[in-house]
């Protein structure tokens, strides 16, 4: 952190827990001119985020894997149905993507 006499420290670490804080720190970090003393850590991936790491403005972003959840959702809500109840535990993929991995998760 950096800090002066009488100033306010300002943090070089920002986590993220949802997708519109994401951009919003992304943005605020680019506008206040800290891109690279300030590490943002974001949560889901969009179109901004992605290229975001790409460019190495954004250290990572983390991803779950939405349609797999979709998928879980409905195999519960069927068992559920079918059965009265859901003993089933799903446990959905994530994934942290970074300026090395970003490529694998651009579609075009």
């Amino acid at each position: 952190m950096e800090s002066s006499p009488g100033q306010q420290r300002r943090p070089n670490v920002i986590v993220c827990l949802d997708e519109v804080d994401s951009e919003a720190v992304y943005q605020a970090v680019i506008d206040y001119n800290k891109v690279g003393d300030t590490l943002v850590s974001g949560y889901y991936k969009s179109e901004n985020t992605l290229e975001a790491l790409q460019k190495g403005t954004m250290a990572m972003t983390l991803y779950i894997d939405t349609a797999q959840m979709g998928i879980y959702s409905v195999k519960a809500m069927e068992e559920c149905i079918g059965d009265g109840r859901t003993n089933s535990f799903y446990s959905v993929d994530m994934a942290f993507i970074t300026k090395e991995n970003v490529k694998d998760f651009i579609t075009e």
